[in-house]
């Protein structure tokens, strides 16, 4: 009997749980889905006013709330109003209100919002720099309900015939230079853009260059030329080692007509530089021995606008056995140039011959240093030129944002580029056919993403930086395998320039070295780490302690 009753006392529990499965679902679904019982209400708007729109719904809670302009969510909308602060004409437009729970969801009846205003600028004109003879354009783009009407104007004062919405400067001189405006009006008023400066530019001294050295399947580097826009020829002969390249080729690139494509019927081909009309003859007798005449010429009228151009592409092979890619020892001189083209074309330029830069070899990817915090990538650059540069310069264009949406900046940047603040770092002097590397330093919020900036490199005088007159003050200064952290207390907004010298009479003679940048002020204690160039330059080979020592500046 007693096995008979647990029998039955589990079958009872058993028809218990399969009827408690069976009715949950349909329990659950006792709540009611939102109901828009009050929806926005439509209006209009004077700019500069600040609105309300709100939406009453009912619906078992908790209850959501998106907002929806036009056919765009709007983000940080989940409550039942919206605040829309000093409206403009952007402002204008379809407000809907979707509101959901677990159970469904139900979407207002749409309000309409109105505002009555001037146009709203959404792109002002920018800067421009020109050379005297070019055109400078300026442009602007607006919003509005209702017609727009422009007017340009120089120095505060209208232009004449100035009345759209592009402005064209033609032939421009120094009288041209200054600020530009544009007043934009509709009924309701009249806005006026920021202020667009116009620099008008001397016309250029010719120079040639070479630009960045490439070897995707043969080394190449583009020929680059500053033009005054006057010339009609000119003349100049590219040097080599011959030990190190062979099979030497100069293809120039010329402008052509704009053709369409038969694949893609509105695409044309991107323009050159040279004129079409231009004639060049290159004096090869003595390419075994590293040397390569060019000469260039066209009719007067058709020549070069001001500003840098790309002549060509010089190509080589490197010689079997070489791998030493960057030290072709590249440059240029005055001869041997091709015998001259007859009749001569006039204007015969005298051109200065810069060389090339160093040049960037490899850029590894970036460590996270957990002693500083930063994101530390190392760089390797070369001098393929055979002029000894004074100083090479690296400038970082284009650094990314990180996860949280910072932008990564260069930490040990030595200064700033104006006017886009471009971050550079000095490296000293380099020698022709030397390699060198240093470390870059990023400061990353995330620390995690990695730094994808655009690299280009410089030649520049010698950097003489003065030692600031300041107080030494006391340092703690920790040394693990090849780091150094110096640590030291600081006031807020001084300057602290941490020197360094081989030995401690250097210090009483003033034969110190100076890092750069300086350090600002906290107001608590800072640790700055020799992580060698750019921040200082290569220690002693011979195992010599550096010294160090921390200068405050008020």
């Amino acid at each position: 009997m007693q096995l008979a009753a647990r029998l039955r006392l589990r079958l009872h529990w058993l028809i218990l749980l399969i009827v408690a499965a069976i009715s949950a679902p349909a329990f659950a679904a006792e709540g009611v889905a939102p109901i828009i019982t009050t929806s926005p209400q439509s209006q209009t708007a004077t700019a500069g006013q600040t609105i309300t729109l709100s939406v009453v719904a009912t619906g078992t809670a908790p209850l959501s709330y998106q907002w929806w302009f036009n056919t765009n969510a709007l983000p940080l909308s989940n409550t039942n109003q919206i605040v829309l602060a000093n409206v403009n004409g952007l402002f204008s437009g379809t407000y809907v209100a979707v509101v959901s729970n677990f159970f469904g969801m139900a979407t207002s009846a749409p309000a309409v919002l109105s505002v009555i205003g001037p146009p709203v600028i959404t792109q002002h004109p920018t800067d421009q720099a020109v050379y005297v003879g070019q055109t400078a354009t300026f442009s602007v783009a607006a919003f509005s309900k209702s017609p727009m009407t422009y007017q340009w104007q120089y120095q505060g004062g209208n232009l004449p015939n100035a009345t759209n919405d592009v402005l064209n400067v033609g032939q421009v001189t120094t009288d041209n230079a200054g600020v530009y405006t544009v007043q934009v009006s509709n009924s309701n008023g009249t806005v006026t853009s920021f202020g667009a400066q116009l620099v008008v530019l001397a016309l250029p001294a010719p120079s040639i260059r070479l630009g960045v050295l490439t070897d995707t399947n043969r080394i190449q580097v583009p020929v680059l030329y500053l033009a005054n826009g006057t010339e009609t020829n000119l003349s100049f002969t590219a040097i080599w080692n011959p030990a190190v390249y062979t099979n030497a080729t100069f293809t120039p690139e010329r402008n052509i007509e704009s053709v369409p494509l038969p694949s893609a019927p509105r695409r044309t081909l991107a323009p050159a530089s040279l004129p079409a009309s231009a004639v060049v003859v290159l004096d090869e007798s003595q390419v075994a021995s590293g040397r390569l005449g060019i000469l260039i010429a066209w009719p007067p009228g058709t020549g070069m606008v001001p500003g840098e151009n790309t002549l060509g592409q010089l190509a080589f092979d490197l010689v079997e056995g070489r791998q030493d890619l960057y030290s072709g020892l590249l440059g240029f001189a005055n001869t041997p140039v091709p015998a001259r083209i007859g009749p001569p074309f006039s204007g015969q330029t005298n051109i200065t011959l810069n060389g090339i830069n160093p040049q960037m070899s490899f850029a590894g990817p970036s460590v996270l240093n957990r002693q500083t915090g930063l994101m530390e990538q190392r760089v390797r650059f070369a001098n393929p030129g055979r002029v000894f540069v004074e100083n090479a310069r690296l400038t970082l264009r284009d650094l990314n944002t990180d996860l949280l949406t910072n932008v990564i900046s260069l930490a040990n940047a030595q200064g700033f580029i104006l006017p886009e603040f471009t971050p550079y770092v000095d490296w000293g002097a380099i020698a022709p056919t030397e390699i060198r590397e240093g470390t870059l330093q990023y400061y990353v919020t995330d620390r995690k993403t990695q730094p994808d900036p655009t690299f280009e490199m410089f030649a520049t005088p010698q950097i003489d930086f003065p030692v600031p007159a300041g107080d030494v003050i006391p340092a703690t200064i920790r040394r693990a395998n090849d780091t150094v952290l110096v640590e030291f207390p600081t006031i807020t907004l001084f300057r602290y320039y941490i020197q360094y010298a081989d030995s401690l009479e250097k210090f009483e003679s003033g034969e110190v070295e100076t890092s750069l940048p300086y350090v600002r002020g906290t107001g608590s204690n800072l640790q700055w780490m020799d992580s060698g160039p750019p921040r200082t330059t290569p220690a002693a080979v011979n195992g010599q302690l550096r010294y160090y020592r921390v200068l405050e500046v008020e």
